[in-house]
């Protein structure tokens, strides 16, 4: 399986393991780790609900310390360091490749691999979603597990290219581009301030990481991965209007339907447009929100009708159970 790469951002909290520290279990791992005196490093991570322990060698070969005794959280606060000699310290040069177990990939190793296979990687229970990486410049079969949510908190992928950038390499294509409209319906809601929501397609790699602001709307598409995705209010009102008549059933925390009136200019990424903008099957770039997001080969990215201040990519899977051509009115 070709795996994505992601560098590490988050920081952390960090100190030197004591002597007759007790053992230290945090869930979801499943053993205990015996943390050294002068040998090893005691990491909490920002959030303050998860200790493990790294040979001090190793973390500070990836760590440099702060100058600040506060880091910034999963929802852009501030978290104290906390007591007992912590330090705050930033993650250095940390690229890994991951890949996310989906449920499909889950059941091939449970038909592949019979013998003494109990879903356990290193102590740690694998569940379905769940993310498996190993450093990218020592590939040496080091595996790491870290629940989805967690992963995200902690990486994202590097970006490879800008708007600017993606606009000034498509701008011709963008010129000649054909007029796609969305055709199928989505379920939609108030997001809730600070939010996080992670994209996922059918491929089941992550395709963009947004956290909600106020007034921001998440949105479900009606397709076989039911991806969701969040959009400020001035976008989700131009784009969708909620139907008149609502059906009677709605997914986990979703109450209204509404249906796409928005367009867009798509340009399929071939790849000789993928080797244009510099990227071999797969390449990231900044969306409009932060962050990243990716771009496979034949996947498409979009331009609203509106004009070059926003691209962004649609999955071709997706693109082509939610979209159509825009068919030309008869004079």
């Amino acid at each position: 399986t070709r795996g994505t790469v992601y560098e590490k951002y988050q920081t952390v909290f960090a100190r030197e393991a004591k002597a007759d520290e007790p053992p230290i279990s945090s869930p979801p791992y499943v053993f205990e780790q015996v943390p050294k005196k002068a040998t090893d490093m005691i990491v909490m991570t920002n959030t303050l609900d998860h200790q493990f322990v790294q040979a001090k060698k190793k973390f500070l070969a990836n760590h440099e310390e702060c100058e600040s005794s506060t880091a910034p959280d999963s929802k852009k606060k501030s978290v104290k360091a906390p007591k007992s000699k912590f330090k705050t310290y930033a993650p250095v040069n940390q690229r890994v490749v991951a890949v996310t177990m989906t449920p499909q990939r889950l059941s091939y190793l449970d038909d592949k691999l019979t013998d003494g296979w109990d879903r356990t990687v290193f102590g740690f229970e694998i569940r379905p979603y769940d993310v498996i990486s190993t450093p990218k410049f020592d590939m040496s079969g080091i595996l790491t597990t870290m629940r989805r949510e967690e992963f995200f908190l902690a990486y994202a992928a590097p970006m490879d290219r800008s708007q600017e950038d993606v606009l000034e390499k498509l701008g011709k294509d963008f010129e000649k581009a054909k007029l796609y409209c969305k055709y199928r319906s989505v379920f939609a809601r108030a997001a809730v301030l600070g939010e996080t929501i992670t994209t996922i397609c059918n491929d089941g790699r992550p395709e963009t990481t947004n956290t909600a602001k106020k007034g921001d709307f998440v949105v479900k598409n009606k397709t076989t991965a039911g991806e969701e995705y969040i959009l400020t209010k001035e976008k989700f009102e131009v784009r969708y209007l909620e139907l008149d008549e609502q059906p009677n059933e709605f997914p986990l925390d979703y109450n209204k339907e509404y249906c796409p009136i928005g367009q867009v200019f798509a340009v399929e990424m071939t790849a000789a447009r993928m080797t244009a903008m510099g990227w071999h099957r797969d390449g990231y770039f900044a969306p409009a929100w932060g962050g990243f997001m990716i771009c496979v080969e034949n996947d498409y990215i979009v331009m609203p009708p509106t004009g070059p201040t926003e691209v962004y990519r649609i999955a071709r899977t997706e693109f082509f159970d939610t979209y159509e051509l825009q068919k030309k009115k008869k004079i």
